[in-house]
C-alpha cells in the first residue's frame, strides 16, 4: 500500500502476481485466489457481487466445473486492481449538512426538546444515516454516530426535501454572516422570579425588628416575682430559660417569634403540606411561640389540599349480623364478575355459610330473579335478604373464595365441571366459623365424597359375615315350605306334651306363621318350631296313590347327592321338660 496526498490505495508491482496469475483448476485454487483477492477489499468497490459466481463453486456437495461466467468473474476480480480506485482521505465539507441539522436542533433546544418536530434536508444520504428509527451504519464515522447520538435525545422525523424547493434554507447557508459565535447561544432559564421574592424566608433582622415593637416582649432589668397577667404566663414559666441575643429572644436554641411574623413561618412549614405531626416536630428544633400547636393543627384542618388528600378514618366498631336460630332465614347475595367471561350470582346462607354459585350472562334484576327463584324452589323461601352494600361482608368474602379457588383449577374441563367441583369440595369442608361443614348444618349429615372410601365399610362387614353364617347353617338345613290351611305340630315349651297339633292360620313372615292350636290358643313359631302333621286318610291316600296330593315345593333348595354334606351325628338322649313354679 502506498499513502499519498490523494489517499491509499495498491502498489502495482505488488499485485502483479494476482492479475498474471492463471485460472483455478480446483475448489483450493479457488479459495486460495478468494483469500488473496479479499485481503483488498476495502479497494475493490462491488467485489462481493462479482466474486459471487467464484464462491459459488464452494458449495457443499456440488461437483467441480469452470464455465464462461466463473472466467468473467476471474477477470473482472483482476482488472479492479489495476484500475484507479483509491481511499480518499476525510473532506469535512461533505459533513457539513449533518453539522447543520446538529447546530440547528441545539439553537432551537428549547422550542423542540420533548416535542416531536420534522427536520427538512436537501442532503439525501442523511435521510437513511440520522433516520431515528434506523440504525446508524456500523462503519459510519465517529463524528457522525455522536452526531446521531445527540439527536437520539429528541422526538424528530427526518425528510429529503429538494434544494429547489427548500429555497429559503439554500439561501441563507450560501450567504453566512461575516462573524460567527464559537458556540451555540442558549437562553436562559428564569421562572416564577415574583412568587419567590414574594416567599423570602423570615430573616434574623426582621425577627429583631418585630421584637422591638412587640410590646410583651419589652423587659425590665428583672423578673416580678409573680406572673403579671395570663398574656405573659407563658414567657413567665420558661423565664430561667429565656435568653436575649442580638436584640432576638431564645428559649434555649429556638427563637421566639413574634407575632407579626407566625403566620408565614406556619406557611413555610406546610409549604409540603407534612401533616401536624411532621410540622410540629421541624418546628420544635427552631422556633417557639404560646399554643404555637394549635396554630398548626388549625393551619392543616382549614388546608383544603390536605382535607381530600387525608387517609381514610379509623374504622368504625364491628357490629357483627345477629346469628339466625335456623337454616336459610337470612341469605347475603352478590355479584362476582365480569369474571372467565361470565358473571355469577353469589348467595350464601349467614347460618350454615352453604354456597351457591349461578352463572349468568347478565346482571340484570331480572336475571336475579329467576336465579333466586330457582334456589328457593329446592330451599324454601328465606326471612331476610341482605344485598350488596357496605355491610355486606358476608357475601364479599364469598365472593373472594370464589374467585380465588376458580382461578386455581384447570382450564381442561368446562366452567360449569369447574364450578360443581368448587362447590362440592367447598360444602364439605368444615368452615374457619362454624367448624362444621356447610353441607352437614344445612341437612343435618354429612355427603358421602371420595374419602368415604378410606374408611372401612361397617355394613359390607357385617353382610358379610352374615352371608358366611348363611353358608354355614345351610349345609344342613332344609327349607320346609308350609301354607295357611296346613295340618301341623307346633313346639311346646314348659310343658310335658312337647308337640301340640294345630292349624297354620297366618304366615307372618319368611320364616315365621302364627298357629292355631286345637285347644284354641294362638301362638306365633318360627319355622324351625313347626313340622307337618298328617293325618291317617292322608297316610292311607299316599299309600295307595303316591302322587296324589303331591305339590311341588316352590323354592325349595335341592341338594344333589354329590354336593350333598352328610349330617352331623349327635348322640341320643333323653330331654325332659324342666318344671316351672
Amino acid at each position: 500500500q502506498k499513502i499519498n496526498s490523494q489517499g491509499i490505495q495498491p502498489i502495482q508491482e505488488k499485485v502483479r502476481a494476482i492479475t498474471n496469475a492463471p485460472a483455478p483448476t480446483n475448489v483450493s485454487e479457488v479459495r486460495s485466489y478468494l483469500g488473496m483477492i479479499n485481503y483488498y477489499e476495502k479497494y475493490l468497490p462491488n467485489l462481493s457481487t462479482i466474486l459471487a459466481p467464484l464462491h459459488s463453486l464452494l458449495e457443499k456437495g456440488k461437483s467441480w466445473e469452470w464455465s464462461e461466467k466463473h472466467q468473467e468473474a476471474f477477470r473482472k476480480s483482476k482488472e479492479l486492481l489495476k484500475s484507479s480506485h483509491l481511499l480518499v482521505h476525510y473532506d469535512p465539507e461533505r459533513n457539513k449538512e449533518a453539522l447543520a441539522i446538529v447546530f440547528g436542533v441545539k439553537k432551537f433546544h428549547q422550542y423542540v426538546y420533548g416535542r416531536h418536530f420534522t427536520i427538512l434536508t436537501d442532503h439525501k444520504p442523511l435521510e437513511r444515516v440520522l433516520h431515528p428509527d434506523k440504525m446508524t451504519p456500523p462503519m459510519a464515522a465517529a463524528r457522525i454516530q455522536r452526531w446521531a447520538l445527540i439527536l437520539s435525545a429528541y422526538d424528530y422525523a427526518i425528510q429529503y426535501k429538494e434544494g429547489i424547493q427548500n429555497a429559503n434554507a439554500d439561501a441563507l447557508s450560501r450567504l453566512p454572516l461575516p462573524d460567527t459565535r464559537g458556540s451555540t447561544p442558549v437562553p436562559e432559564e428564569k421562572i416564577l422570579l415574583m412568587e419567590l421574592l414574594e416567599t423570602t424566608p423570615i430573616r434574623a433582622e426582621q425577627v429583631k425588628n418585630w421584637t422591638k415593637r412587640t410590646p410583651i416582649f419589652y423587659t425590665p432589668s428583672s423578673w416580678p416575682s409573680k406572673c403579671p397577667d395570663g398574656e405573659f404566663q407563658p414567657y413567665f414559666q420558661r423565664r430561667d430559660k429565656l435568653s436575649v441575643q442580638d436584640d432576638c429572644i431564645l428559649w434555649g436554641n429556638r427563637v421566639v417569634v413574634p407575632p407579626q411574623g407566625r403566620s408565614q413561618v406556619v406557611d413555610e412549614l406546610h409549604e409540603t403540606h407534612p401533616g401536624i405531626c411532621k410540622m410540629k416536630s421541624l418546628a420544635r428544633s427552631d422556633v417557639w411561640w404560646p399554643n404555637m400547636d394549635n396554630d398548626f393543627e388549625n393551619k392543616v384542618r382549614t388546608c383544603n389540599n390536605c382535607q381530600i388528600n387525608r387517609n381514610n378514618p379509623p374504622e368504625a366498631p364491628l357490629h357483627p349480623w345477629e346469628w339466625p336460630s335456623r337454616p336459610l332465614e337470612r341469605i347475603h347475595i352478590d355479584y362476582a364478575g365480569p369474571f372467565l367471561g361470565e358473571m355469577f350470582l353469589i348467595m350464601v346462607d349467614t347460618y350454615s355459610k352453604w354456597l351457591e354459585v349461578h352463572p349468568t350472562n347478565v346482571a340484570t334484576s331480572r336475571a336475579t330473579i329467576e336465579k333466586l327463584r330457582s334456589t328457593f324452589a329446592i330451599h324454601g323461601f328465606p326471612k331476610t335478604i341482605v344485598s350488596d352494600n357496605a355491610s355486606n361482608g358476608l357475601a364479599e368474602r364469598a365472593v373472594q373464595t370464589f374467585k380465588e379457588g376458580m382461578k386455581k383449577m384447570s382450564n381442561k374441563e368446562s366452567l360449569e365441571t369447574r364450578v360443581s367441583r368448587f362447590l362440592f369440595k367447598y360444602r364439605i369442608t368444615p368452615h374457619s366459623t362454624t367448624g362444621i361443614a356447610p353441607a352437614e348444618m344445612l341437612m343435618s349429615r354429612k355427603p358421602r365424597s371420595c374419602l368415604d372410601v378410606l374408611h372401612p365399610d361397617v355394613g359390607q362387614r357385617v353382610q358379610d359375615q352374615q352371608q358366611k353364617q348363611n353358608e354355614l347353617h345351610d349345609q344342613h338345613a332344609v327349607d320346609r315350605q308350609v301354607r295357611p290351611g296346613d295340618l301341623v305340630c307346633s313346639r311346646q315349651y314348659g310343658k310335658q306334651q312337647k308337640w301340640c297339633p294345630g292349624v297354620i292360620n297366618i304366615q307372618t313372615g319368611p320364616v315365621s306363621y302364627t298357629i292355631q292350636l286345637e285347644d284354641d290358643r294362638e301362638v306365633h313359631r318360627h319355622q324351625d318350631q313347626v313340622i307337618h302333621r298328617e293325618t291317617p286318610e292322608e297316610n292311607e291316600n299316599d299309600v295307595t296313590n303316591p302322587d296324589i296330593n303331591k305339590q311341588p315345593v316352590p323354592d325349595q333348595q335341592v341338594v344333589s347327592e354329590e354336593k350333598a354334606v352328610p349330617a352331623a351325628r349327635y348322640p341320643q338322649r333323653d330331654r325332659q321338660t324342666p318344671d316351672y313354679y
